[in-house]
């Protein structure tokens, strides 16, 4: 890892991380538990950096 820039570094530690995002997204925690929204609804977590799509996150409601 040594050749690369602390940016490409970070990336690198954060890719297992990454990976289980980008597969499974992101639900609710709700009394210790996982759980997708009501609704199923969902929207797209962006990278700050560079405005790639990094996960789908469930959209919560007053349901939820």
């Amino acid at each position: 890892m040594t050749n690369l820039n602390p940016l490409e570094q970070n990336l690198a530690r954060l890719e297992s991380h990454l990976s289980r995002y980008r597969t499974e997204g992101i639900g609710h925690f709700i009394a210790g538990r996982r759980s997708e929204a009501s609704d199923g609804a969902t929207f797209v977590n962006d990278s700050p950096v560079d405005r790639t799509a990094i996960c789908n996150v469930a959209r919560g409601t007053e349901a939820d």
